[in-house]
């Protein structure tokens, strides 16, 4: 049973996006665990306790996990837990040089640091494997893997995961209308070790000296104007997260000026440099443009942890259940998806998600179909009508089935430089095509 109770606590505490999770798929129900869990001592039941509590809390049922609380109250593992989420963020602030107080963080909080994680994880919508892979990053984030030494995980790893918050700045990649902030603010929710402020900066705003002093906050006179000491978003998120929008649009000055702050901890207000203040905190950046703008030092720090979002047209099999779940309720829902489907058929979607939901949303109000790119229904006219001429060009010239297929094969390793990548492409088996090129040679 013991052993039973440990894989329970394995597959809760895992990353739900990989497969590795399922190795442990729970035979005893929560109810039998919770029984268990009182009536056992030791250190297996204080991890399954902490597993149980993590699961209830991921499941939003907040009823059970303060009962539960209530009936193990005063126990040692929760006095425990506190003291490894306040060692790790010890062990973060002596990194960043940080020597000031640190907030108390009890189980409580943690509780609904992953309650709220999985809210904000059920707003980025998908069903597809890239949208599976971002969530697990965004996990990643923020959670301890347990199976990042590929072995079998057991009691002492269970409790490293409450020993093991990330609090590595992150990066996340994306077109426009990807949703990105939306993987920005799951990313946040889930911060362990940063309850504090959340606060959003366009950095393509941070040009002048007032953006500036919003940013780093400005002593009284510092510039024309100023009667007042300004504190600044840097000082108002300590032990919370920025979130650097528009990243790639930093200007060199202000990255050197955060620079110091990632790496030390430090910032200065304007027109106080001889006052070194410090600060605890967390970066989030984004860009739909790359990295390669900003300079190498700062690109380095602000990136522990990369994610990409693909764009729509990768992943199409997220447009139809996007869609359903948003407009849940609508009267004929699946034929006027189906009419909207069937219109955009091979349409690339420039605008992402952010597109296809303002498109949907105006086909409703209006019965007209909108699309971002001008002139792609006429491109789309024009290769069918292509495709239909070169195909009856085939057909007259002589050509058999056979001879269609053989040139369809070779001009699409010509295409996508790859054999296994053209078979995919065409939905066809690797020794089929490679009998078709034999054929042709």
């Amino acid at each position: 049973m013991n052993r039973e109770m440990l894989s329970f606590g394995v597959y809760v505490l895992s990353n739900p996006f990989r497969n590795e999770r399922d190795e442990y798929l729970p035979i005893p129900f929560p109810d039998e665990v919770e029984k268990w869990v009182l009536s056992e001592k030791g250190k297996k039941r204080d991890v399954v306790l902490l597993a149980l509590l993590f699961h209830y809390a991921w499941e939003g049922n907040e009823k059970k996990w303060k009962r539960l609380l209530e009936r193990t109250r005063g126990d040692g593992v929760y006095r425990e837990v506190k003291e490894m989420v306040r060692a790790r963020m010890e062990m973060v602030a002596k990194k960043r040089e940080y020597d000031g107080k640190l907030p108390d963080i009890g189980i409580n909080d943690v509780l609904r640091k992953v309650m709220e994680f999985r809210k904000a994880l059920d707003e980025i919508k998908g069903v597809s494997t890239a949208i599976r892979e971002v969530k697990a990053k965004v996990w990643e984030a923020n959670f301890m893997n347990i199976h990042a030494w590929r072995r079998r995980p057991g009691v002492d790893d269970l409790r490293d995961f409450w020993r093991g918050w990330m609090a590595g700045n992150v990066v996340v990649l994306g077109e426009r209308g990807t949703g990105k902030e939306l993987v920005v603010k799951a990313i946040a929710a889930g911060s362990v070790l940063f309850p504090g402020k959340f606060s959003t900066i366009n950095c393509s705003h941070l040009k002048n000296e007032d953006a500036l002093a919003d940013l780093f906050g400005a002593k009284e006179g510092a510039y024309t104007g100023l009667n007042y000491n300004r504190m600044g978003i840097v000082a108002e998120c300590n032990f919370g997260i920025i979130f650097l929008d528009e990243v790639a649009d930093l200007e060199e000055r202000v990255q050197r000026m955060l620079l110091r702050t990632i790496e030390r901890g430090e910032y200065c207000r304007m027109g106080e440099k001889e006052k070194v203040r410090k600060v605890l905190l967390r970066l989030i950046s984004a860009t739909n443009k790359g990295l390669d703008s900003l300079t190498g030092d700062f690109r380095d720090r602000i990136r522990s942890l990369e994610i990409k979002i693909p764009p729509l047209r990768e992943r199409k099999e997220d447009i139809e259940p996007i869609l359903i779940e948003k407009y849940e309720g609508e009267k004929n829902l699946r034929e006027k998806l189906h009419r909207v489907l069937e219109e955009t058929e091979g349409y690339p979607w420039p605008g992402n998600v952010r597109e296809l939901d303002a498109c949907f949303s105006h086909y409703l109000s209006t019965g007209r179909i909108e699309l971002w790119e001008e002139g792609w229904r006429e491109k789309k006219m024009e290769r069918k009508e292509l495709k239909e001429r070169g195909i009856r060009v085939l057909i007259e010239e002589g050509y058999t089935m056979e001879d269609i297929q053989r040139l369809v094969c070779r001009t699409a390793v010509e295409v996508y430089g790859k054999r296994k990548v053209a078979a995919e492409k065409l939905g066809i088996s690797l020794p089929t095509l490679r009998k078709y090129l034999n054929e042709s040679t």
